[in-house]
C-alpha cells in the first residue's frame, strides 16, 4: 500500500493513484498525488474537460490521470477520477480485518486466570499491566487463537468513566484495522468519536477507543497491527 501517513486524504489519494496505474511505465513512488498537481499547475487543468463530460472536476482529474499514468493496463478513460473513487471506495480504508479479540473486566484477574487456566485447560498469557489505561490485564488463547482478553481495572483513566460497576462485564469489543487514522476519520463522520485525541502506542500495535457515549454504549477497540 503506497504512502498512508498520518493525514488521512493523503493516503487515499495514493491508493487511488496506485490502484488506477496498475501496469503504468512510471514508477509510482516518483509521481506526485491529484493535490500536488494542481498545486504545482503541471498542466492547464482550466481547458476543455476531457471526453467532452460536464462533471465538476472530471476534466481536471482525467488529465492528471492521464499524465499520470502512460501506458496503463486499462484503458485510462474508464478509470474513475478521484472523486468517484472515493465515494465508491472511500470505505475500503475503515474495512474490518477482523474481529480481534473480546475484553471481558473482572475485579480479580488471578482468580479468573486460575478457572480458566487450571481448571478449564485454557492457555493464558502472562498478566502484564498496561500504564496508557492503568490496569492489568491477560489473554486466554487455544491453540494460540485469542478468545479473550481479561481486564482488572487498577486506578482511574481516559476510559474509567465507561468502565462497567458490576464484575464480570464485557468492557469492549477489538477490531482489527487496516489504518486507524482512517477509520476513526470515516467513523466521525458519522459522529463516533474517540476517548483520547490521538491512538495510543501499544507493545504490538497501535490503539483507539471509540466512547460508548456514541456508538449507542457499546465500547470498540481499535487495532492496528504491522503488516
Amino acid at each position: 500500500m503506497m504512502e498512508t501517513g498520518a493525514q488521512y486524504k493523503t493516503g487515499r489519494e495514493a491508493r487511488h493513484r496506485e490502484w488506477v496505474c496498475l501496469g503504468a511505465e512510471r514508477a509510482l513512488p516518483e509521481l506526485p498525488l491529484f493535490t500536488q498537481y494542481k498545486r504545482g499547475g503541471a498542466i492547464n487543468l482550466k481547458g476543455p474537460r476531457a471526453g467532452g463530460r460536464d462533471k465538476t472536476n472530471w476534466g481536471g482529474e482525467a488529465r492528471y490521470r492521464e499524465w499520470v499514468c502512460p501506458g496503463a493496463e486499462w484503458n485510462r478513460l474508464e478509470f474513475p477520477t478521484l472523486t468517484q473513487y472515493k465515494k465508491q471506495k472511500g470505505r475500503d480504508d475503515m474495512s474490518v480485518v477482523g474481529l480481534d479479540h473480546v475484553a471481558i473486566a473482572v475485579s480479580d484477574i488471578q482468580k479468573t486466570l486460575a478457572l480458566l487456566g487450571g481448571q478449564l485447560g485454557l492457555e493464558v498469557e502472562e498478566v502484564r499491566e498496561s500504564v496508557a489505561f492503568n490496569m492489568n490485564l491477560s489473554f486466554v488463547t487455544r491453540d494460540g487463537v485469542r478468545l479473550l482478553e481479561l481486564i482488572e481495572i487498577k486506578g482511574p483513566s481516559s476510559l474509567s468513566p465507561f468502565a462497567p460497576e458490576k464484575l464480570p462485564a464485557l468492557h469492549h469489543i477489538a477490531l482489527q484495522v487496516k489504518d486507524i487514522e482512517g477509520t476513526i476519520g470515516e467513523l466521525g463522520a458519522h459522529g463516533m468519536k474517540p476517548v483520547d485525541e490521538k491512538p495510543v502506542q501499544g507493545r504490538t500495535s497501535r490503539l483507539a477507543f471509540i466512547n460508548p457515549n456514541t456508538t449507542g454504549g457499546l465500547m470498540l477497540e481499535l487495532v492496528e497491527r504491522p503488516e
